[in-house]
């Protein structure tokens, strides 16, 4: 597997600098990745807010705002889960965050513009990012809504994907 560093520069474009970033250092960078990933409800809710508060202040990486819309998918079905969300708002709401992970990750490594399912598999898989992720969001974008038990095992590779290959890799950068 090619690593996601040699393939993906365009990540380095959003490092914390000081200037022109939407997160005041890297201490709180770093904060919420922990609360991102802490398995804590609460934390995660402050994660998804700070994350809103990020995107108002500007250009956010996208990778980031993948990884709230993923954490916010599963707060929606965690322990507060309302009787007025049925499952088809859940997959919708979990096909728009697969299908922007996957967009993503296609759109940091090769500058095409419109790509076939083929050249998408090809462009991923060299990450690490399995066929059946791929699928799922072609047939929620171009077919039929699958399962929401599909969404939710996407959204938790996605999730640990972007921990190992995102956040991971951002933060052991810090100066």
């Amino acid at each position: 597997m090619a690593s996601v560093r040699s393939i993906m520069p365009a990540f380095d474009r959003h490092l914390p600098c000081g200037t022109g970033c939407c997160w005041w250092n890297w201490d709180e960078l770093e904060a919420v990745y922990k609360w991102m990933y802490s398995k804590e409800p609460e934390l995660i809710k402050r994660a998804v807010g700070r994350v809103a508060a990020w995107k108002a202040r500007g250009s956010l990486p996208l990778m980031i705002e993948v990884t709230a819309d993923l954490m916010e998918c599963q707060q929606w079905e965690g322990e507060h889960r309302r009787d007025d969300i049925t499952d088809q708002a859940l997959s919708l709401m979990y096909s728009m965050a697969i299908t922007r992970f996957i967009n993503g990750v296609r759109d940091e490594c090769v500058a095409i513009s419109r790509t076939t399912i083929r050249e998408i598999l090809h462009v991923v898989s060299k990450v690490g990012i399995p066929s059946w992720i791929v699928t799922l969001r072609h047939l929620g974008t171009h077919q039929y809504l699958p399962s929401l038990a599909s969404f939710r095992a996407g959204a938790e590779f996605a999730l640990s994907w972007l921990d190992a290959h995102y956040w991971k890799p951002q933060l052991r950068m810090r100066p």
